[in-house]
């Protein structure tokens, strides 16, 4: 007696992912990370800036390690910091690149 034959299902080939309209570049996460660390001095502590952004400490740690950072995360420590998001995102914030440069006294 002769086994029914197995009909095998194979999805079409897709196109590669496309990029997320809300995804930040890898730099724009390390300078959102930068201006949580300054809001940490501004702050005293990381529970304090945790309360601040209106997070649990433990995500706070996560984003600062491994997480990805996501544009709300951005959002709110813009409201937080004061400041635009623009300047979060590009690093000016925490002092970035349009801050004048410190000349030493010899």
């Amino acid at each position: 007696m002769e086994s029914p034959r197995r009909i095998v299902w194979k999805r079409t080939p897709t196109s590669p992912p496309k990029k997320r309209p809300g995804r930040l570049t890898p730099e724009e996460q390390e300078n959102v990370r930068l201006a949580i660390r300054s809001l940490r001095r501004r702050y005293g502590t990381l529970p304090n800036v945790a309360i601040a952004l209106g997070m649990s400490l433990k995500s706070l740690e996560h984003v600062l390690t491994k997480r990805t950072v996501t544009a709300a995360i951005a959002l709110e420590t813009a409201r937080v910091a004061g400041v635009p998001v623009d300047e979060v995102l590009l690093g000016v914030f925490p002092g970035g690149p349009k801050t004048p440069h410190v000349r030493w006294r010899r």
